[in-house]
């Protein structure tokens, strides 16, 4: 194998250290079956999540839990959990999720401060999409943060 670059190595151990921090949410709806009238859970959406704190909190975007019936979330370790919610904010596209698991299996994502990002800099998102196992993509801050919007220009996986 070839020996990575230093800026190899950093993206490497920032997806090592952070991973755990990431979890997978699962959107379930009720419906009923046409024939059978037996009533099932079927998934109707996806995202991803992180942890917020040893409390169980864990924040999503709102569009990931729109219209749910019932919630799971699914950890690095593969536990999944039910989910409440706790609160959200549609305009901002934010949703904050409560589950209870072991303070063990909870690993909070430490979060930074956007005021400090700078144009150019370099940022990294770690998801699940389409739940795939961890994926990680990079991107580049291109407004100014303090003009209270934050443009990132990344790397989007579709599925086609």
């Amino acid at each position: 194998p070839r020996k990575l670059q230093a800026d190899e190595l950093a993206t490497v151990r920032l997806f090592k250290d952070n991973t755990p921090s990431v979890v997978y949410i699962t959107n379930l709806a009720v419906r009923q079956d046409a024939f059978t009238l037996d009533v099932l859970e079927v998934p109707q959406g996806s995202g991803s999540g992180f942890v917020w704190d040893k409390l169980g909190h864990i924040v999503t975007n709102f569009h990931v839990i729109r219209g749910a019936s019932d919630l799971r979330v699914t950890l690095a370790d593969q536990s999944v959990y039910e989910a409440q919610v706790v609160g959200f904010d549609q305009d901002k596209d934010v949703a904050v999720l409560s589950i209870e698991a072991p303070k063990d299996k909870l690993r909070p994502l430490p979060v930074g401060v956007s005021a400090d990002l700078l144009v150019g800099q370099k940022v990294y998102a770690i998801g699940n999409p389409f739940g795939l196992d961890h994926t990680l993509t990079t991107g580049v801050i291109r407004v100014d943060c303090e003009e209270k919007l934050v443009q990132l220009q990344l790397d989007v996986l579709y599925r086609m």
